[in-house]
């Protein structure tokens, strides 16, 4: 088992990554597809489908964020049969695979594995995203790399409540305090000293500039400081240059931050 609470002590959660066996918590999932030859058609076997090897289990508090946070997570699994809601504050998920970006990270070399994931990404992280927006009236404005979890090298979620802010009738997200690592934080924010007298108000677009240099991150073609990228040079990226990545890149990158988008087209 992994215990990745260290990584979420200070938004109170509890993170659990461990491989399924008959005598997990969740095995009457999974029992009945090795004892029974037609269990593949009962309703317990499409949870586990004979292919799920590990689980996480994310223990929530009761502060509102934390219900927001849950709810887009729950959204993002809407039409798989991989998340499980065991009670109120916890969420359970069963996956083929559950690894945080810095494996992720190491363990995909070849170019054009990442490419494909990152459209992965782009495609799940906007469920998130705009569930969040839509529905709970709420958006990042920052993200701490070991807060990302991966699921099935294919949907990416972000787990914080601490960087989920409520948005205004401007449009804007009211930030009370910056936070001390400045990975991933857009221009914007990283323009203000940090004894800046609070609060912040920021438009929640900003959050579009750090996810840009989240991919570029993952994809590790930038030597350059992400955080200061206003557009991306064609002799830094010429692997993704005048593909459909790039172009959502750029979006994302805009100088305004009313400007920028997070269509991919």
């Amino acid at each position: 088992m992994l215990n990745w609470t260290d990584y979420f002590r200070d938004e109170g959660m509890q993170v659990l990554v461990s491989k399924n066996s008959k005598n997990s918590e969740n095995s009457k999932y999974s029992e009945n597809s090795e004892n029974s030859e037609n269990s593949k058609h009962s309703e317990n076997s499409k949870h586990s489908e004979n292919s799920k090897n590990k689980s996480i289990k994310i223990t929530f508090g009761e502060h509102p964020n934390f219900q927001s946070l849950k709810r887009s997570i729950e959204h993002m699994f809407s039409n798989k049969k991989n998340c499980l809601v065991l009670e109120q504050n916890v969420l359970y998920i069963v996956a083929d695979s559950i690894e945080n970006l810095s494996t992720s990270r190491e363990k995909k070399n070849n170019i054009n594995i990442k490419y494909n994931q990152s459209l992965h990404f782009i495609n799940s992280f906007s469920k998130q995203l705009s569930f969040l927006f839509e529905n709970e009236k709420k958006g990042f404005y920052t993200f701490d790399p070991n807060k990302f979890v991966i699921i099935n090298n294919s949907i990416l979620c972000y787990l914080s409540i601490n960087h989920l802010k409520n948005i205004t009738e401007k449009q804007t997200l009211e930030i009370l305090s910056l936070p001390e690592s400045r990975t991933f934080l857009s221009p914007e924010l990283r323009s203000l000293p940090i004894d800046v007298w609070p609060p912040i108000y920021i438009h929640f677009h900003t959050i579009y500039h750090s996810f840009a240099q989240f991919l570029l991150y993952f994809l590790d073609m930038k030597r350059k400081e992400l955080q200061e990228l206003k557009e991306l040079e064609q002799n830094e990226i010429n692997v993704i240059y005048g593909t459909k990545l790039h172009d959502f890149i750029q979006r994302c990158l805009k100088k305004e931050i009313e400007n920028r988008s997070f269509f991919f087209i």
